[in-house]
């Protein structure tokens, strides 16, 4: 089972997908970086000369209520990222990370995945800012290079930059990503269609922050409790029906702008959105009935 990252609560589109900064490769919203700013744009110059693959990196309070890969695709879409371009996305309040990479990009998902967890998470895991993303950018050119990934040395900054909260919160409620692959599709300049998931692969247990994956003395944690699970996959449910609807609005503009051949890729993909979302709710249907399940079918059903 793959974790789920539910809208937060609060005042909706507080972050919306930004606009990246057009000074540089880095947008602040929160003060995450401090006085580190340029050591991060240091890293950052480091892999563009070594390796011509531009990082971006995004600090924002929180993701809108988006999960953190839609998030930083739709943040992508909006700036026009490409083959070459990677993005990083650090929601400091949310303690939620995703990273958007182009589909043909030379990085591979095991490449993402050694970065991610060698150079990335042990930063975030000390409110680290600005060595998530340095460690980011060494990780990403050593893993193009051929040369292994090194953690970064860590300097904790403070758990929510941007509100005063110079305490410290645990490593444990920082959410992992999926990794989140950009694709170009048959229709170019229609942005909205154009990033994908490469990989649905968890590299975490259902339902767990990020750094959860064993409990005291290295036993693994319990599982979610039912009456928990449920909840999520009711609002799971009710946020992919809505995602599903605007997908299909979206879809009959591009229909209409580039014609019904140039768009065939992305109705098939509605398509069969709206069929698997069909079966959720058969699901839901009879998890809801008079008939109940053992505990196990249960969850095996959410």
């Amino acid at each position: 089972m793959g974790w789920l990252v539910l809208p937060a609560a609060g005042p909706a589109r507080a972050d919306d997908p930004v606009e990246l900064s057009r000074d540089g490769q880095i947008t602040d919203r929160v003060g995450a970086l401090g006085d580190r700013a340029g050591q991060v744009e240091d890293a950052l110059d480091r892999l563009y000369d070594e390796q011509r693959v531009q990082l971006f990196v995004v600090y924002v309070s929180d993701f809108s209520g988006r999960s953190g890969q839609t998030w930083s695709d739709e943040t992508a879409d909006r700036n026009g990222l490409g083959q070459d371009d990677v993005l990083l996305s650090v929601a400091t309040h949310d303690r939620q990370y995703a990273y958007s990479v182009d589909v043909d990009s030379r990085l591979t998902d095991a490449d993402l995945r050694d970065v991610a967890g060698t150079a990335i998470e042990p930063a975030l895991r000390e409110n680290d800012w600005a060595g998530a993303a340095i460690g980011a950018a060494d990780g990403y050119a050593s893993v193009l290079a051929g040369r292994p990934v090194t953690a970064p040395a860590i300097t904790p900054g403070p758990a929510d930059p941007g509100t005063g909260d110079s305490g410290s919160t645990g490593a444990r409620d920082f959410i992992l990503p999926v990794a989140v692959v950009a694709g170009v599709g048959a229709v170019g300049v229609y942005a909205y269609a154009r990033r994908k998931r490469r990989t649905t692969t968890r590299t975490t247990p259902a339902a767990t922050g990020w750094g959860r994956g064993a409990g005291a003395g290295g036993a693994p944690e319990p599982p979610t409790p039912l009456p928990e699970l449920d909840a999520q996959a009711k609002q799971v449910l009710v946020d992919t029906d809505d995602a599903v609807r605007t997908s299909e609005e979206e879809l009959g503009f591009a229909t209409a702008q580039f014609g019904e051949e140039a768009a065939k890729p992305f109705t098939a993909a509605v398509a069969r959105a709206k069929d698997e979302l069909t079966q959720s709710f058969r699901l839901r249907q009879q998890l809801d009935d008079a008939f109940p399940e053992d505990d196990a079918t249960r969850r095996r059903m959410l």
